[in-house]
C-alpha cells in the first residue's frame, strides 16, 4: 500500500501530543485530532528531525507514540531525516505528494508560496483542509438542484499545489463549454502565488479534435488565467493508442493532494444549471485510501503517456522549445 510521505519536525510532533482534547472525548476537536493521528500514524513515511534515540527515549515517556510508531501500523520512521535546508535541489527530487509539519510558521510559509508545497505549522493545523474530515461524496448531485457553477463545489478545497492531472475525454470537444467549466476549474485550482516551481499541467483526453490548436488556445488562455509564474501544459490524446485496454474512460482531476471524480466528466455546467446527475468525489490524501487510489490512477496514466508517445502521430502536445524534455512531475516520480 502506498504510504503518505510526512516530513516533521520533532518539536512539532510534542506539540501535536499535547494538543490531544484529553478531556474532551467525543468533542468535535477530539475527532480531528484522531483524525490527524490517523494520517500521521497510519501508513505513512515519517522523515523527522530527531536521532532514533530521542524517539524512543520520547516513547517511553508516552504510550501512544509506543503504541503508534513502534507497533506495525505501517509506519515507516526516517529518523534523522529531516532536510537541513529547503532549496530548488530538494524540491526537484521530493515526493510531489509530501506534507510538511512545522512549528514555525513564519519560518516556512514561504516554501508554500514558492514550491506549491503543503506546510502545515501548529498554529494551524485544526484548521487546515487536509487535517479535516474532508471527504466529500455529492453521490447523486441532480440536475435540477441549485449549483451554478464550479467555484460552489471548489471554491472550499482551493490548497497548495504544483501540479495537476486532468482526464476527461471530452473536456475539449466543445469551446462553448470551456469557460463555465475548465477555464472556471483552473482558475480556482491553480494556486495564485508560485514564485520558484513551474506548474505542470496534464490533460489526458479523447479529441477528435485539432489537438494543436486546442493547445494554442489553451496556453493563450492559461496566460490570462495565471500570468505570473510558468505553466507547462501537456495533452496526451489517447484517441489512437493502438493498446485499447490501457485507455481510460473515467473522469479524474489529481493535484499533489486531492483526487476529484465525476461520473458525467468536468464539462458539467451549461448557462448556470448542471447538465445531468451524476456522480462526485472529493478525497484528499489525508485518508489512507484516496493516496493509495491516486497511486494506481498515476500508475495507468503513466502507461498511457508512454504508449502514446510511441503512436505514428504525434499527439503528446508540449511546447516545442521543450519538446522531449517536458516532463509532468506527478507522472515522473517513479516510487508513486
Amino acid at each position: 500500500m502506498e504510504k503518505l510521505p510526512i516530513y516533521c519536525e520533532l518539536s512539532f510532533y510534542t506539540n501535536f501530543l499535547e494538543m490531544c482534547p484529553k478531556d474532551e472525548i467525543g468533542s468535535d476537536k477530539k475527532e480531528q485530532w484522531d483524525f490527524i493521528s490517523k494520517m500521521i500514524h497510519s501508513n505513512s513515511k515519517i522523515y523527522i528531525d530527531a536521532s532514533i534515540g530521542e524517539i524512543k527515549e520520547l516513547a517511553q515517556k508516552t504510550k501512544f507514540l509506543y503504541k503508534n510508531v513502534f507497533n506495525g501500523n505501517g509506519v515507516e520512521l526516517k529518523p534523522g531525516q529531516f532536510p537541513e535546508q529547503f532549496d530548488d535541489n530538494f524540491f526537484q527530487k521530493v515526493n510531489p505528494h509530501s506534507i510538511f509539519f512545522i512549528k514555525d510558521k513564519n519560518k516556512y510559509s514561504k516554501y508554500q508560496k514558492k514550491y506549491g508545497m503543503w506546510f502545515i505549522a501548529v498554529e494551524d493545523l485544526f484548521k487546515c483542509k487536509i487535517t479535516k474530515r474532508t471527504k466529500k461524496t455529492l453521490s447523486t448531485i441532480e440536475d435540477e438542484e441549485d449549483y451554478s457553477g464550479w467555484n460552489e463545489l471548489l471554491h472550499d478545497l482551493k490548497h497548495p499545489c504544483n501540479s495537476m492531472i486532468i482526464s476527461d475525454n471530452y473536456i475539449l470537444d466543445n469551446n462553448d463549454d470551456l469557460e463555465e467549466n475548465l477555464w472556471t476549474i483552473l482558475r480556482i485550482m491553480l494556486p495564485q502565488e508560485l514564485t520558484k516551481n513551474r506548474f505542470h499541467l496534464t490533460i489526458i483526453t479523447d479529441s477528435k479534435s485539432d489537438i494543436r490548436k486546442k493547445y494554442k488556445l489553451l496556453t493563450q488562455e492559461i496566460k490570462k488565467i495565471r500570468s505570473s509564474y510558468n505553466i507547462d501544459l501537456k495533452i496526451v490524446n489517447q484517441s489512437r493508442a493502438k493498446a485499447m485496454e490501457v485507455r481510460i474512460h473515467d473522469r479524474y482531476i489529481l493535484t499533489n493532494y486531492l483526487c476529484i471524480f465525476s461520473g458525467y466528466g468536468f464539462n458539467l455546467f451549461k448557462g448556470e444549471k448542471i447538465k445531468k446527475t451524476t456522480r462526485l468525489t472529493f478525497d484528499f490524501i489525508s485518508d489512507s485510501n484516496t493516496m493509495e487510489e491516486m497511486a494506481k490512477l498515476i500508475k495507468h496514466f503513466r502507461k498511457i503517456e508512454e504508449i502514446t508517445k510511441n503512436v505514428e502521430e504525434e499527439i503528446v502536445v508540449m511546447p516545442e522549445e521543450e519538446s522531449g524534455k517536458l516532463t509532468t512531475r506527478l507522472l515522473s516520480y517513479k516510487n508513486v
